[in-house]
């Protein structure tokens, strides 16, 4: 059976607060997850237990930069230390279609503790500002967990964006490929794509657009740089030209194993209300 708990910091005896960290303990196989709402927008980010602490993990898709119409994108970011001793926490920020770090940011987090920056780029990379990626690293003795939140800051009409969690080598795309699902390219909605090298040399995606009913309607192959990111924005039309896909998904193949990571973001058009998409692996 299943159960919801709301208002989770009173049930637990808290009040109001503006931050807080739960942990839950059980007798039982469960699994747990938090669904953190805009008051305003009602708009949710979802955020799952079985997030991986590890010692190097990304983060793409992070800025603080202007989008079309009118539109301004921020992003937090949460790292949690669930060790017994303080955790020292490298923080590179790589700009968008640069290969190295335009800086780099160094904190602590306590045992057992959270930081969590509410404009994270604005806050830690004040000077470099724009849209990137954050790469994280920590020793092996003491991995954390960290995901983002990238969103439209609409001021006092609310936020709307997109929970997005670290991903780390064992994420990236392996030589069966990878899909992502459930985007579509239409008046409605639109899909953006995200792709992230890892590694030290360049690499390159080919991205194949297939239907709902399992027919293949487009391909491309992007290049990426070494260390590098790109952002195709409505990506099923650039590749496909067609204007009307819906429920369709694409199939990656990476020219490089484990070289590569892709992302989607499946956009409502009207709201720009965000939605995340994980790549899957072919078995």
């Amino acid at each position: 059976s299943a159960t919801q708990v709301n208002a989770a910091n009173r049930i637990a005896g808290l009040g109001d607060v503006d931050l807080f960290s739960a942990l839950v303990d059980a007798t039982g196989a469960i699994f747990v997850y938090a669904s953190k709402l805009d008051n305003v927008t009602s708009d949710p980010s979802y955020v799952p237990s079985t997030l991986v602490a590890r010692t190097q993990q990304w983060i793409d898709g992070v800025g603080a930069v202007p989008g079309a119409g009118g539109t301004f994108f921020r992003s937090n970011l949460s790292i949690t230390n669930r060790n017994a001793s303080p955790a020292e926490v490298a923080i590179d920020y790589v700009p968008r279609g640069s290969g190295v770090p335009a800086a780099t940011q160094s904190i602590t987090i306590g045992a057992e503790s959270t930081r969590f920056f509410q404009d994270a780029v604005t806050e830690l990379f004040p000077v470099v500002g724009g849209a990137g990626t954050f790469i994280l690293r920590t020793s092996t003795a003491t991995p954390v967990v960290a995901w983002a939140r990238t969103f439209n800051d609409r001021d006092l009409s609310g936020t709307l964006g997109q929970f997005i969690p670290a991903f780390g080598t064992e994420d990236l795309i392996g030589a069966q490929g990878a899909i992502l699902q459930g985007l579509s390219e239409s008046g409605g909605f639109r899909t953006n794509l995200g792709i992230v090298n890892v590694s030290a040399g360049a690499a390159a995606l080919t991205v194949e657009v297939w239907s709902r009913d399992g027919v293949k309607i487009g391909e491309k192959t992007y290049h990426v740089g070494a260390g590098q990111t790109a952002f195709i924005g409505r990506v099923m039309l650039d590749v496909s030209g067609r204007q009307d896909i819906s429920d369709a998904y694409l199939r990656l193949k990476a020219s490089t194993s484990n070289a590569l990571y892709a992302w989607a973001s499946y956009v409502d058009n009207r709201s720009t209300d965000q939605t995340f998409v994980r790549p899957l692996p072919i078995e």
